[in-house]
């Protein structure tokens, strides 16, 4: 080390008596890997200028050992970028030291005072026994570190989330929210009772009784930092998880999802995962993914009472779409079946371009992912709720998981949903007033199952409801419920369409249906066309969240793991990847030929046409949503240590030059079906593993 670097590891020269007994705070110093500011921020506070001086020279030695040792270069790609690259390792040691926020032990008796408080309700019991029994082990005598509650849509996951943050000497929880729909909704029910959460955000430092986190907030440095702050502060009482069965369905295509149980893990506190969707075929792939150690299991069965399930196989002319609307349009107007001042209705279909068709049909409403800002999105369900002339909303499955309207009576399927997982979300929207509801599925005439195709058991699941050879209660009850709570229709409940009548005695425990293989021939084609569509859909709907969650950052520097917090057109290293696109456009143009073919990709931020129209002169866009991302990126891939072996793994392909490499990201190219330039395909698989 030179003379300068040598200076900085003497950390009593000059400090005197200016420190006055904060020895503690010099030791912390000593061995912290913080950065200065977030140091300062969580040991020093506000500190005099000394102590400022202090730990800033100590910043600069770890600096010097971290060139010194080549950490950053040793780790690059062994590890998930994000907090484990920058995350303090002196405060996650601290925290591990401490211990989990010592909270009283409360009887039930206690715990449904507070409930009935809540809702100014004194003769309130608890909803169902897997309630109750959640909230005892949560905030119960014997509370454990990890609770999985498995109870039914409707069933009050939610009071306990409310409950431990209206408890006497409660501290901190932390609710993480995984799907916007959830969070106007729950922003709503909170308020009703008098909880006033606080909406987290990176560089929040601020807490209250309640902290609300979206999924891809959660999965930052910041937020682990924010945790652990807590931690030490014996502030922070539990990090619940609400639809926590979508780190394992929805990792596809939200990878965020599949990250949370890394981040809250990390965390020395309780963590609550709250589901009404995780088969028990599924249930030790959620364990392990989440990282969870023997956690206490609450299961009940997830039986809908007063839906009544249904399938009808639709012949003759037109298409099912029509087939919805005419449905509607007919029962509707029919007052024994609906209250007009509140009843709604939701149809379900697979694609974007059904929901428009459908939407126009009927002149209501729609929503899908594509439906604008989280603001825009909410304003479209409240204009709908708020309507009693509109009961009809079209959308796609995202508006299935979170949406908590108790007056929906029907919930309408156009075609065959793909997992039972999702279907019984979205069914489960209905009646959850308690009031009679209908899940209605409408199939093609034509519509034969798929079997020996390899099919997940969501999937069979799935398949074996539509099939209609076994009770539709009695199906999803198998497939999302453990054995000893296997049902079928019984008195009491809406009888399904296959049943007709209620049974008189108890399904036998060792009864199971199953799918009957199929033989003879099967027409595939227009399925596997809709199929190949809706996977198309999704993979640009999930480079497309992808992008929105990096908007603003510095693409080129986040690959190459430098400090990316800053706008990538203020990059001091933005030459870097202009001139080198530059000359691909030049080399190009003297061949006379064109670097991207025309209509494949926007030539100014160069993402597919289906994500940016802004230079249709046709279309309404005037400006590019995602500019200088693209190139930055795939400049960055490049660059970045072991840049060719990561394109030899991905696209089979070696480049002798730069700009080799650069000619060749303007060939056109497909992104699971839609087409797009070779950039695209290398910005959407550098973008989902950088997560």
């Amino acid at each position: 080390f030179s003379v300068k670097e040598r200076a900085n590891f003497d950390l009593e020269e000059g400090v005197g008596e200016d420190i006055e007994d904060e020895l503690d705070l010099v030791a912390l110093a000593e061995l912290s890997n913080h950065t200065f500011h977030t140091f300062n921020h969580a040991y020093a506070g506000t500190t005099t200028l000394t102590m400022n001086t202090l730990l800033h020279r100590n910043y600069r030695a770890s600096e010097s050992w971290r060139t010194f040792f080549r950490f950053d270069h040793v780790l690059q790609g062994k590890r998930p970028r994000g907090a484990s690259e920058t995350l303090s390792l002196r405060m996650l040691d601290a925290s591990k030291r401490g211990q989990m926020r010592r909270r009283g032990a409360y009887a039930e008796a206690d715990l449904l005072a507070v409930a009935r408080k809540l809702y100014n309700a004194p003769d309130l019991q608890f909803r169902v026994p897997g309630q109750r029994n959640g909230v005892l082990a949560i905030m119960g005598p014997q509370p454990a570190e990890q609770v999985v509650l498995v109870i039914g849509t409707g069933s009050g996951k939610t009071l306990v989330v409310m409950i431990g943050a209206a408890i006497a000497d409660t501290g901190t929880a932390i609710l993480v929210l995984p799907m916007v729909a959830l969070r106007g909704d729950m922003l709503r029910r909170f308020h009703e009772v008098g909880i006033r959460p606080l909406i987290w955000s990176v560089n929040c430092q601020r807490s209250a009784s309640l902290v609300i986190v979206s999924a891809e907030a959660a999965c930052t440095q910041g937020f682990l930092e924010y945790c652990h702050i807590l931690v030490s502060k014996q502030k922070l009482d539990r990090i619940v998880i609400d639809e926590g069965h979508l780190t394992i369905t929805a990792s596809d295509y939200r990878p965020c999802m599949a990250q949370l149980g890394w981040y809250v893990r990390q965390v020395r506190t309780q963590t609550v995962w709250l589901t009404a969707t995780l088969p028990p075929v599924m249930q030790e792939e959620f364990i392990e993914h989440n990282k969870l150690v023997k956690p206490r299991i609450i299961r009940e069965s997830t039986n809908r009472p007063n839906i009544k399930y249904m399938v009808s196989l639709e012949t003759g002319p037109g298409a099912l779409i029509e087939r919805a609307a005419n449905l509607v349009q007919a029962y509707w107007p029919k007052q024994e079946i609906f209250d007009h001042s509140r009843d709604k209705i939701i149809i379900y279909c697979r694609t974007r371009e059904e929901v428009a068709q459908l939407a126009d049909i009927l002149k209501c409403p729609s929503y899908t992912s594509k439906s604008g800002t989280e603001e825009e999105k909410a304003a479209i369900i409240s204009g709908w709720l708020g309507n009693r002339d509109q009961p009809v909303i079209v959308a796609t499955s995202a508006l299935g998981i979170g949406f908590d309207y108790p007056h929906v009576r029907w919930v309408i399927h156009v075609d065959a949903p793909d997992k039972a997982t999702s279907f019984s979300q979205e069914s489960g929207r209905a009646g959850r007033d308690g009031g009679k509801a209908s899940s209605i599925v409408l199939l093609s005439a034509t519509w034969k199952p798929r079997v020996d195709q390899g099919l997940s058991p969501d999937e069979e699941a799935m398949q074996l409801y539509l099939t209609q050879q076994y009770c539709s209660r009695g199906v999803l009850s198998q497939f999302l419920d453990d054995q000893p709570h296997w049902r079928w229709c019984m008195p009491g409940e809406e009888v399904c369409q296959v049943c007709r009548e209620p049974h008189k005695e108890g399904r036998p425990l060792d009864l199971k249906f199953e799918l009957a293989a199929h033989r003879g021939m099967e027409f595939t084609g227009p399925d596997e066309v809709l199929r190949q569509d809706h996977v198309r859909d999704q993979v640009l709907d999930s480079y497309e969240r992808d992008l929105e969650v990096m908007l603003g950052s510095c693409l080129y520097c986040r690959i190459l793991g430098r400090k990316f917090n800053h706008a990538p057109g203020k990059c001091s290293r933005r030459f870097h990847w202009i001139h080198a696109k530059n000359e691909a456009l030049q080399t190009r143009k003297r061949e006379e030929k064109d670097w991207i073919q025309r209509y494949m990709a926007c030539w100014n931020c160069y993402q597919p046409q289906d994500i940016c129209r802004a230079a249709d002169p046709e279309h309404e866009e005037t400006e590019c949503r995602f500019p200088d991302m693209v190139m930055p990126l795939c400049y960055g891939v490049y660059k970045q240590v072991g840049g060719s072996d990561w394109l030899q793994k991905h696209f089979r392909r070696t480049f002798k030059t730069e700009l080799e490499y650069m000619l060749w990201l303007g060939e056109t190219a497909s992104l699971q079906g839609n087409e797009c330039i070779q950039a695209n395909c290398v910005a959407a698989l550098a973008l989902a593993e950088l997560g």
